[in-house]
C-alpha cells in the first residue's frame, strides 16, 4: 500500500520552518477499525456536505452511517443507525427542512429477509423516524427523493412480490413515513431499479435493468411515472449482451440522459464499457456512446449535465489508472464526444459511488478505498477536483476509447402492488471516524530570511518537488523531513543550491 508522508521542511542554520498549506482540490479518508465505504454525497442547505456510508466495526454489525463534512473536508459530525444485524445504506437526500433521509436495506427489522429501510433525521443527525417496507423475502431501497408534497419516493427491487426473481419496486411515504402506495414492476424475467431523479412535471424518471423480452441477457431500462407512480411510458435499450442503467437525469432540453454499462460481448466475463445515452422527452434514443478499453472493464454510476449542455460521468475502471480498480471521471460535450478523462486511486481498489458539482463547477466524489484505509479494510474516500477534473494527487490523465454501439429499443412491462409497513426500533450511535489526507500535500510559501530565498515547485506537491535556494551565504544546509506525526524520517546535508 502506497503512503506519502511529506509534511514540512526545516532548513538550518536559518531558524525557520516551512509549514503545510492545504488547498483545494483535496482528498480525504475517514474510517476506524472495520470497514467504511461512502455511498452518496449531497450538498446541505448550510453549504456543507452530507455523506451516507456503509459502516462495520463502529457500533453493532453493519449500520447506516451519516457523516457531515465542511467544504474543506473537515469532519463536523457522524452517526450510525440500525439494529443488531445488517443495514446497508445506498443513498441520502437532503430534505427541505434541513434534515436528511437515507434509503437502503435491513435484516434487523421488518417482515423477513432484507426489508427496504428508510431513516429520517433532523439537520444534526438526530433520528426523527425509521420505517421498513417489504415482504417475507428480500426488498431493497436504492434511491430516495423528496417530492413537492414533502413525502418521499424510493426505488429499488423486491423479491417478495411479483414473482420468483427481483422486480422493480417503487414506493411512496408521506412526510411522517406513513406508506401511501407501492408499485411492483413485474415482468417474466428479472428487474431492478438502480437510479432515479425528479422531473419538471412533478413525476420521476427511473433507470435500472430488465431481462423481460430483452435483446440479450438484460437491457437498460427507463421508466417514466407521474406524481402518483403511475407509468407514463417505459423503454428498453440493449443488444445481445448484459446491459444496465445506473443513473438518470432530466436534461435542459426536457429529455433524459443516463449512464450505466454494456458488456462488450457475450463471451468475455466482466468486460464492460461505460455508456452515456441521450433520449428525448418520450424516451426515444437520440444518441449513445460507449467509453472504455478493449481488455478492461468500465462502469458508469453517476452523471450530471454541465452549463454548456455537456456531461460529466463518474464510474470505475480496472484498466486505466494505477490500481486493480480506480475511480474514472469523464467529461463530454453535448453529443457525447470526449473532452477529458481522469482516473484517481492507487495500487489496490478505489470504488466510486456518487458525485456532485461544487460551487465552481468542480466535482466532489464519494467512494471507498482500500489503498488509504489506515485503520481497517476500507475507508470512506472523498476526492474533490476542479472543473477540469484535476486533483494533482493519485491522478492519471487517461484516454478511453469511444465507441458507438448498435442498440435496439422497445417498450412494455406489467405493474402490480405490494408492501407491508414496519416501525423498527432503530438505534442511533455517535461515532468519530479518524480523518486523514492520503496526499499529505506540502504547500510552502516562498521564504526570504537573512538574504536567503527558498522556493519549492510544484507547489503544493505530493510526491516530488524541487527545492531551490538562492542568494545563500552559507555553503552547507541541512534538510530535515518529518512524517505526519512530527517524527523526523530523514536528515541530510545540501551542499549546493
Amino acid at each position: 500500500m502506497k503512503k506519502i508522508f511529506l509534511l514540512s521542511f526545516c532548513l538550518l542554520p536559518s531558524a525557520f520552518c516551512l509549514l503545510p498549506a492545504f488547498s483545494q482540490p483535496f482528498q480525504r479518508t475517514y474510517g476506524n477499525t472495520g470497514s467504511q465505504t461512502g455511498t452518496c454525497i449531497q450538498p446541505t442547505l448550510d453549504g456543507n456536505y452530507i455523506i451516507s456510508a456503509m459502516a462495520t466495526g463502529l457500533s453493532y454489525s453493519d449500520d447506516f452511517m451519516l457523516m457531515k463534512i465542511n467544504t474543506a473536508g473537515g469532519l463536523l459530525w457522524s452517526k450510525t443507525y440500525g439494529g443488531t444485524l445488517t443495514e446497508r445504506p445506498y443513498y441520502v437526500s437532503a430534505c427541505t427542512d434541513g434534515g436528511y433521509i437515507m434509503s437502503g436495506s435491513t435484516n434487523s427489522f421488518g417482515a423477513g429477509g432484507n426489508d427496504l429501510y428508510l431513516v429520517r433525521t433532523d439537520s444534526d443527525g438526530n433520528l426523527l423516524w425509521s420505517k421498513t417496507v417489504g415482504g417475507n423475502t428480500d426488498d431493497i431501497g436504492w434511491f430516495v427523493v423528496q417530492m413537492s408534497d414533502g413525502g418521499f419516493i424510493t426505488c429499488g427491487g423486491t423479491n417478495s412480490f411479483g414473482g420468483p426473481t427481483y422486480n422493480g419496486y417503487l414506493i411512496k411515504n408521506d412526510s411522517d413515513g406513513n406508506l401511501l402506495w407501492t408499485k411492483v414492476f413485474n415482468g417474466t424475467g428479472g428487474e431492478f431499479f438502480n437510479g432515479m431523479s425528479k422531473t419538471s412535471d412533478g413525476g420521476v424518471i427511473v433507470t435500472g435493468n430488465t431481462s423481460t423480452n430483452s435483446f440479450g441477457s438484460s437491457d437498460i431500462w427507463l421508466v417514466k411515472t407521474d406524481f402518483n407512480g403511475d407509468t407514463l411510458w417505459t423503454k428498453q435499450y440493449g443488444k445481445i449482451t448484459e446491459d444496465e442503467g445506473w443513473a438518470v437525469i432530466e436534461t435542459a432540453d426536457g429529455g433524459y440522459a443516463l449512464t450505466g454499462d454494456m458488456h462488450k460481448d457475450t463471451v468475455t466475463p466482466g468486460a464492460h464499457r461505460t455508456i452515456l445515452l441521450k433520449t428525448n422527452s418520450a424516451g426515444n434514443m437520440q444518441w449513445a456512446n460507449l467509453y472504455g478499453s478493449n481488455p478492461g472493464s468500465e462502469v458508469g454510476y453517476d452523471l450530471r449535465q454541465t452549463p454548456d449542455n455537456g456531461y460529466v460521468v463518474l464510474g470505475n475502471t480496472n484498466f486505466y489508472g494505477q490500481g486493480s480498480k480506480d475511480i474514472l471521471l469523464l467529461r463530454t460535450d453535448s453529443i457525447g464526444s470526449l473532452k477529458w478523462s481522469n482516473a484517481y486511486g492507487s495500487i489496490m481498489q478505489d470504488d466510486a459511488w456518487q458525485f456532485r458539482k461544487t460551487a465552481d463547477e468542480g466535482n466532489i466524489i464519494v467512494a471507498g478505498t482500500e489503498n488509504f484505509a489506515a485503520n481497517g479494510n476500507w475507508d470512506i474516500y472523498i476526492v474533490q477536483t476542479d472543473s477540469l477534473g484535476q486533483n494533482s494527487c493519485f491522478e492519471s490523465a487517461v484516454a478511453p476509447e469511444v465507441f458507438v454501439p448498435f442498440l435496439q429499443e422497445r417498450s412494455g412491462i406489467n405493474i402490480i402492488a405490494g408492501g407491508v409497513l414496519g416501525n423498527p426500533n432503530t438505534i442511533t450511535t455517535t461515532v468519530t471516524p479518524l480523518a486523514s489526507n492520503p496526499c499529505s500535500y506540502v504547500g510552502m510559501n516562498d521564504e526570504s530570511i537573512n538574504g536567503i530565498s527558498v522556493d519549492v515547485y510544484p507547489n503544493p506537491f505530493s510526491e516530488t518537488a524541487t527545492l531551490r535556494i538562492t542568494n545563500g551565504k552559507a555553503t552547507n544546509y541541512e534538510l530535515k523531513l518529518y512524517d505526519m506525526y512530527g517524527k523526523e524520517v530523514r536528515n541530510e546535508s545540501i551542499r549546493n543550491s
